[in-house]
């Protein structure tokens, strides 16, 4: 099974100034499921979670920032959601209308097995560059170290 998806995103608020996303993390998918630390504040992480407990041999396709692969905040989300990198494509966010800021947004293919007993770790992911035209223009990689090396 295929789940091509771009999520929706808001992160819920840190700090009292931050308004019109304090209950993000007030999900029913949040509720109910394990403890995935930082990632249960993304509405997008919640997104994999729940394909990967309702569909947890889906091959899910994904527009999103790369936090939840490369983020010392997503450590235990990288722990408990067992996926297998396919394959993708990074472009950059001014690529996109309406979009503020300078960071990547990938297109990441992952094979999910969420019943093996057997972890798949991602190390790291190898991606192609591509401009605002679509246009191959290199290709990147993102190391992904624990948290206590940083």
């Amino acid at each position: 099974m295929l789940v091509l998806i771009n999520p929706p995103y808001a992160e819920a608020a840190n700090s009292p100034g931050n308004e019109g996303k304090t209950d993000v993390a007030n999900t029913k998918i949040s509720k109910n499921i394990l403890d995935y630390g930082f990632a249960l504040r993304e509405l997008f992480t919640q997104f994999l979670i729940r394909i990967s407990n309702e569909l947890p041999n889906a091959t899910v396709a994904i527009f999103s920032t790369l936090k939840y692969v490369n983020a010392p905040n997503f450590e235990k989300f990288r722990k408990l959601w067992n996926a297998k990198y396919r394959g993708g494509f990074v472009v950059h966010s001014k690529a996109f209308d309406g979009l503020n800021g300078d960071f990547p947004i990938g297109f990441l293919i992952w094979q999910t097995n969420q019943n093996s007993q057997k972890r798949q770790e991602i190390i790291e992911i190898e991606t192609e560059i591509l401009d605002k035209f679509s246009n191959a223009i290199g290709e990147k990689s993102f190391t992904i170290y624990p948290k206590h090396c940083i």
